[in-house]
């Protein structure tokens, strides 16, 4: 298995005063928090896996999930809760999909396990598949604390929502449910509106209207998530109706834990997930491109200067 920053735009970077930073910028290491930054976020990030040599025991006895992440830093500029997105988003079609009925079904049940989070989700055959939900609505637990105070991300994932004045709970903390039930009003609610004025399809970003509240640049916001349906280790998924191979389904492509804004223009974080049985193909596609190097983001300052690097591009040669 491998982790690492994804080499593709919008970019994203491991800052230059990390120590015992990779030389390629982009490689990660998991079970152990880390440090990223993109143009849109900073801060830090863990990613647990199960089911190898380095796994740690506590994160997930007793539980039945096989992949744990939480991500913890500040916004760049205020962004609003319907326009910043997780999920995944690919860039070529699946591949080796079931038979159609077997594929109607599986979409139902993904379907029904996201409709708690009004996920939206593409056809499975579509060129570029994707399933995306608000990350607020998405989070199995959201943390906004004062910077100093926020949580541990080595510890079990809490929920702390006080300081979201856009919950109306007075101060008072409240149960991630309730947060996502009043967040999930909130948001559907600028989009009745927006579509009674005639706006319906007006990007939530650009929107710009007051109805949606925003993630603040003040706070230290940590976002937790968990899912038992994906085995990376084996890369194989577990919808209840059947077990699947990952590996010739992805064509070469990792599982990417997304996040980004509705216009895909900017991102929170995107890190890969990769098994090395996926690199045959992966090689086969020069993943995702034939570029070898970052270029600058503009002509008045280098990666080297903010700490970006000269990330490769090409997919990883081996994993561990």
């Amino acid at each position: 298995m491998g982790v690492r920053l994804s080499p593709e735009y919008p970019r994203q970077w491991i800052p230059k005063s990390v120590k015992n930073r990779p030389e390629d910028g982009v490689t990660l290491q998991t079970q152990v928090p880390f440090e990223f930054e993109t143009e849109l976020f900073k801060g830090r990030a863990v990613i647990f896996l199960r089911g190898l040599d380095n796994t740690p025991d506590l994160v997930f006895k007793g539980k039945a999930r096989a992949i744990q992440f939480s991500v913890q830093g500040r916004f760049k500029r205020p962004v609003f809760m319907d326009d910043l997105h997780f999920g995944m988003s690919l860039a070529r079609p699946l591949r080796h999909l079931p038979t159609r009925w077997l594929l109607n079904l599986c979409t139902r049940v993904v379907r029904s396990l996201g409709a708690q989070y009004s996920m939206d989700l593409s056809d499975p055959t579509s060129a570029r598949p994707y399933m995306l939900a608000p990350i607020a609505l998405a989070a199995q637990t959201i943390s906004c604390a004062a910077p100093g105070a926020e949580p541990d991300l080595t510890l079990t994932p809490i929920e702390e929502n006080a300081r979201m004045a856009c919950l109306d709970g007075c101060g008072k903390e409240m149960s991630a449910n309730e947060r996502r039930r009043k967040l999930s009003k909130i948001i559907r609610d600028a989009k009745s509106a927006r579509r009674k004025a005639g706006c319906g399809d007006l990007n939530p970003g650009a929107a710009n209207d007051g109805r949606v509240p925003t993630y603040d640049t003040e706070n230290v916001w940590t976002f937790s998530f968990w899912q038992s349906q994906i085995d990376m280790s084996k890369y194989s998924v577990d919808l209840g109706v059947g077990k699947f191979d990952l590996v010739p389904i992805m064509d070469g492509q990792p599982i990417a834990l997304l996040c980004q804004t509705s216009d895909a223009g900017e991102i929170g974080f995107r890190f890969e997930v990769w098994h090395e049985r996926l690199l045959q193909r992966a090689h086969a596609h020069r993943t995702p491109d034939e570029v070898v190097s970052r270029p600058p983001r503009d002509s008045k300052a280098g990666d080297d200067e903010d700490g970006r690097g000269q990330g490769l591009v090409e997919a990883p040669e081996a994993a561990s």
